[in-house]
């Protein structure tokens, strides 16, 4: 059912949020993408009434036919339409999908079948990117079950948007008198958060609604409002990008937490790519290490050099990261410690394994030489003219003192 009483936006509406805000357009979308020809409108009309009604398609009345008919024509078909989701000719009143990316992913498929009560507001509270971001920090709380301040929430929102630590108070006015006349009456409305407009304090209301949007498309999480960002900024807006674009990061960062946009598949495989690349290189420098151990005057600098660049490299990929896609995504204590004690971890084990690999070539090569029995001669001329040669010791003595791994590092350096 159409929504009738909701507040007016402070900004547009994306096409995408509007395309699958209500039931029956999700319903359209859904029956849509079971046809493989062009559907005409009629037909279209059928198919919903007896989907929305739960009986068969021969038993819709032809009163319903023509009213569903209607309502398509003047207003669902131009939004989807809008949104590039559907080709729809009005000349010869047919309908079909179009070949829009959104429409091959099984999560916005699951989206669009979806009965749970309240989704349609629930769509209509994260349309704005401000009611994304007050979401992902009152869920934050959800997990202590702490309410936020009314003034707090304005001002993480003003650091989020601005970029700056301590925003200008007219952005701040600002800010607080949106949430306080509209984004928060509006999701109070809609149960997604609880609001006292007297104490100024709001927290999240654990909205079952919000919460199967949110299983949908990311694993079960406490901070993964935020991450439908990835959904609704990127599968939506890069999905308007021809030739599948990136889609826009958004920049900014709220005081003393890291922002990584992406689901949490995707920051463990950059953990993998940087471990990959780490190990890599670590196994590059030891053998520069063996083969200028073994012979120094092998062309082994520009290999050694080759192995520092893929050090820097691993060591700068982190911040490189994290600079070019901040987003929305906060790591929480947990997720920051095990992103850094990755980084530790690999970091100890791959200098264990060079310098034991040079440990044990040392070893290997001070057994072998002592097992050679190279003797050294001189030749010396006796008084009847006789040249004769005598050995003089071994060389290299099994005794002699080999430098030490420090001489052997300061000598490589």
């Amino acid at each position: 059912m159409e929504k009738q009483n909701r507040p007016m936006e402070p900004e547009v509406q994306h096409p995408m949020f509007a395309a699958v805000e209500t039931s029956r357009r999700r319903a359209t979308l859904a029956i849509l993408l079971d046809r493989t020809a062009a559907t005409d409108e009629r037909e279209l009309a059928r198919l919903l009434a007896a989907t929305e009604e739960g009986t068969p398609v021969a038993d819709v009345s032809e009163e319903d036919v023509q009213t569903n008919r209607l309502d398509l024509h003047h207003k669902q078909l131009p939004v989807l339409r809008n949104s590039g989701l559907v080709d729809w000719n009005e000349g010869t009143g047919t309908v079909t999908t179009t070949d829009h990316r959104a429409l091959t992913d099984p999560r916005f498929r699951q989206l669009l079948e979806t009965e749970e009560t309240g989704v349609d507001d629930v769509l209509f509270g994260l349309s704005d990117r401000r009611r994304r971001y007050l979401l992902s920090v009152l869920r934050d709380n959800w997990e202590t079950r702490t309410a936020v301040s009314r003034s707090v929430l304005a001002r993480r929102i003003a650091r989020h948007e601005t970029d700056t630590e301590e925003p200008d108070q007219s952005t701040l006015d600002e800010i607080l008198l949106a949430l306080t006349h509209i984004h928060l009456p509006m999701l109070a409305t809609a149960d997604i958060v609880r609001y006292n407009p007297e104490s100024g304090r709001v927290a999240y209301a654990g909205n079952p609604a919000l919460e199967r949007v949110v299983t949908i498309f990311n694993e079960p999480d406490n901070r993964s409002v935020s991450r439908l960002v990835g959904f609704f900024g990127g599968l939506l807006t890069s999905y308007q990008e021809a030739g599948g674009g990136r889609a826009p990061r958004s920049t900014g960062r709220v005081s003393g937490e890291t922002r990584i946009m992406g689901r949490p598949l995707e920051l463990w495989a950059f953990i993998f790519a940087n471990t990959l690349l780490f190990v890599m290189s670590s196994l590059l420098m030891t053998l520069s290490f063996i083969a200028y151990y073994q012979n120094p005057k092998m062309k082994s600098y520009l290999l050694s050099t080759i192995g520092f660049v893929f050090i820097v490299l691993g060591g700068l990929v982190d911040p490189v990261y994290r600079l070019i896609i901040r987003g929305e995504y906060f790591l929480n204590g947990t997720e920051r410690l095990l992103l850094q004690s990755s980084e530790g971890v690999l970091l100890s084990i791959g200098l264990g394994l060079l310098f034991y690999a040079i440990m044990r070539h040392d070893v290997a090569h001070r057994r072998r030489m002592a097992t050679i029995p190279w003797t050294r001669t001189s030749t010396a001329s006796t008084n009847t003219g006789t040249t004769i040669e005598r050995p003089v010791g071994y060389f290299p003595s099994p005794s002699a003192p080999r430098p030490t791994m420090t001489v052997f590092l300061i000598r490589f350096l």
